[in-house]
């Protein structure tokens, strides 16, 4: 009998693929897909692929508040990723520009003025550049390669 990669597991509730992204094992990912793992947004953003979380969010932008298994986010997919390395920051600024933009949505369709939310900043801005000298100093200290000391 094979195990099911879509499994949960038992703590926490997420599907190997998504544990496999956290700590930052390449073998076991590939391992998983081959023995049928599904990429979908929250493995994608686990993953750093850009371009799936960029597609399945236009397709479904209810994602966004989706949880995988009933536990994370997809936001939290990406931000605990040990493989997403720079495409993780950026898809994490990308879900919190589209949660900005549904509670300004919802504040306008309620008629409550939004002009107290704070501005976003332009470009990654000091927030992101901290998360990718932490995540670069982490994959720099295993050695990987490309990632500064």
């Amino acid at each position: 009998m094979a195990a099911d990669p879509e499994q949960l597991a038992a703590w926490p509730a997420v599907r190997a693929i998504v544990i496999a992204a956290f700590v930052g094992s390449p073998e076991y990912v590939e391992r998983l897909t081959k023995g049928g793992a599904r990429i979908d947004g929250f493995a994608g953003a686990a993953l750093g692929d850009r371009k799936l979380v960029e597609k399945t969010l236009r397709a479904r932008p209810e994602l966004a508040r989706e949880r995988d298994g009933g536990l994370l986010t997809v936001l939290q997919c990406a931000a605990g990723s040990r493989i997403a390395g720079k495409a993780g920051v950026e898809i994490a600024a990308l879900l919190l520009r589209l949660h900005r933009a549904m509670v300004e949505s919802a504040l306008a369709e309620a008629g409550l003025p939004g002009d107290e939310l704070p501005e976003p900043e332009s470009g990654p801005g000091p927030l992101a550049e901290r998360a990718t000298a932490v995540q670069d100093h982490g994959l720099a200290r295993r050695g990987v390669r490309g990632a500064s000391a």
